[in-house]
């Protein structure tokens, strides 16, 4: 399916990506991956060079490293609030030094030589974690490597929050560099062919999408109005199914790696310029700056430090969400240094901010009737908190949840409905592996 249509209004705004200021601090959290805490091998007083590893898990397989964004000293290892507004720990670096990646003329490595192992090796030490579900990062080496995972890649190119520019932003830009990243995954998997998800609004240069690289066996192109629920494991392989019928050239299913345009990009720039992930391609937005951006952003860069460059508040924030308004977080400082797992800030002025308190239930069944999967998310709220018994059957629905977050955005009451489904998903799948 080759077909693709005139550019979104919102992505022509932004025809370039700027390199943001390197601050004189970096806060680096030790925690960039999904139930993965790092352990520090620098103190304070140690002296690192930009890209040197300052952290990794040494009694887990396949836990991407950590890597300090800028060369310097290290000033302290200290408590931080993370984007996911978890407490955890950090590594403190003022800036210092000569850069060994920045402003450098760095020399392309030929990829297509190397086997599956030795990528697999580049993409971990190099720090490349899988943000498709920027809740939910993990090593892209360690989704590789579990049993359970399928040999079809799924690259999506959009964001999977309406609000969020910044997949789509970096698939604009850098489509090569992504179509590259993405081809390495799948030889580094062994895949058997890759499927590349659009937005059919993005552009019309998709249409002149080169022929496919002789390391891989079979892609697709497909095409999808991304205003439907489509971003999402369960969406994308069925209407993947129901698009191509019997003329499918290789099955996807949600065992399948599903991978966004960041991870590709950092698997490209891992491999070919051999460079660690040190920072993040950002959409920063809201009213209370003058004009929004799309930044590469070292990592432990504060949200504050990322203002200044912004040329500074035009009203104070009464509200910072990260990652989209539907699917994202909340944070309450800005403090809050930049992860990999950030691909979105947005600043609200309190004008803009409804009561942000949460009421019970009021039954208006708006949860039931906006959820694309035809779940009951109040049926779970009053589950999980008030121990209401809900038929067996009704609950183990909740492992259909496509974690869209619609649930959230039309609750009246303010329920993070989406996050306690997530919770009793997660719930019954340890409870299923368990018995397995």
């Amino acid at each position: 399916m080759t077909s693709f249509y005139g550019a979104s209004s919102k992505l022509k705004n932004y025809s370039f990506s700027e390199n943001a200021f390197i601050p004189k601090e970096v806060t680096v959290p030790l925690v960039q991956e999904k139930d993965v805490i790092c352990r520090s091998i620098v103190e304070p007083g140690d002296t690192v060079s930009e890209g040197d590893i300052i952290a990794t898990y040494k009694d887990k397989s396949f836990t991407a490293r950590i890597h300090s964004p800028v060369p310097g000293k290290v000033t302290a290892i200290e408590s931080v609030v993370n984007p996911n507004g978890r407490q955890d720990v950090s590594i403190k670096i003022k800036t210092a030094g000569s850069f060994s990646y920045l402003g450098k003329n760095l020399r392309e490595q030929d990829w297509t030589a190397l086997t599956p192992d030795t990528l697999l090796g580049k993409l971990s030490e190099k720090g490349v974690v899988n943000t498709f579900n920027c809740g939910k990062p993990y090593s892209i080496e360690g989704q590789i490597n579990n049993p359970k995972t399928s040999k079809a890649l799924v690259v999506r190119m959009f964001d999977e929050d309406p609000v969020r520019l910044s997949d789509s932003l970096l698939s604009k830009m850098f489509l090569e560099e992504i179509r590259t990243g993405a081809y390495i995954i799948a030889k580094a998997m062994n895949a058997d062919g890759v499927v590349f998800l659009f937005d059919q609004k993005v552009s019309k240069t998709l249409g002149d999408f080169i022929p496919l690289h002789p390391a891989v066996k079979t892609e697709v192109i497909f095409a999808v109005n991304k205003d439907q629920p489509v971003a999402h494991k369960k969406e994308i392989v069925h209407l993947y199914n129901k698009t191509f019928k019997k003329d499918k050239q290789f099955e996807i299913d949600t065992k399948s790696l599903f991978i966004d345009s960041h991870t590709a990009f950092d698997a490209y720039n891992a491999v070919v310029k051999n460079t660690p992930v040190i920072s993040r391609y950002i959409h920063i937005s809201g009213n209370c700056i003058d004009s929004s951006a799309f930044l590469n952003v070292r990592l432990g860069t504060t949200f504050k430090d990322i203002v200044s460059q912004l040329g500074g508040w035009i009203e104070k924030p009464a509200l910072i969400i990260i990652n989209g308004h539907m699917s994202g977080y909340s944070v309450q400082t800005l403090e809050t240094p930049v992860t990999k797992y950030v691909k979105s800030v947005s600043f609200i002025s309190k004008k803009y901010v409804n009561d942000q308190r949460m009421f019970d239930c009021i039954f208006c069944g708006n949860c039931r009737a906006v959820c694309p999967r035809g779940l009951s998310p109040d049926l779970f709220f009053a589950n999980h908190n008030y121990g209401k018994e809900i038929p067996e059957k009704v609950l183990l629905t909740a492992t259909d949840c496509c974690e869209c977050s619609y649930c959230n955005s039309v609750c009246p009451s303010r329920i993070p409905l989406s996050q306690i489904i997530d919770s009793i998903k997660e719930k019954l799948l340890k409870e299923n592996e368990n018995e397995n």
